[in-house]
């Protein structure tokens, strides 16, 4: 796995630059730390079926919010939720 930005603790203080290599040593020692969360990098075939389940399941519940709202505001709103939370993954 790839850093896909700096890590930074609560200080600012750089733990892990972006693109660094996470290691299973390195996750556990983060881990330790208290980082709970962090971005990687995923190749496109690492992605597979998984991905591809999460997009169609967030296009689904966003579907749903936006079931009663029609329009192009509605429309725009919905497609920028969805990029955002794309981002994400």
């Amino acid at each position: 796995m790839e850093l896909a930005r700096d890590l930074v603790d609560r200080q600012g203080t750089v733990l892990l630059q972006r693109g660094s290599i996470l290691s299973a040593s390195m996750l556990a020692a983060l881990e330790r730390r208290g980082v709970q969360r962090l971005r990687v990098l995923v190749d496109a075939d690492e992605g597979g079926p998984g991905l591809e389940a999460e997009r169609a399941r967030l296009e689904a519940r966003l579907t749903h919010l936006f079931r009663h709202q029609q329009g192009a505001p509605a429309g725009e709103l919905r497609e920028r939720l969805l990029a955002y939370r794309l981002e994400a993954l």
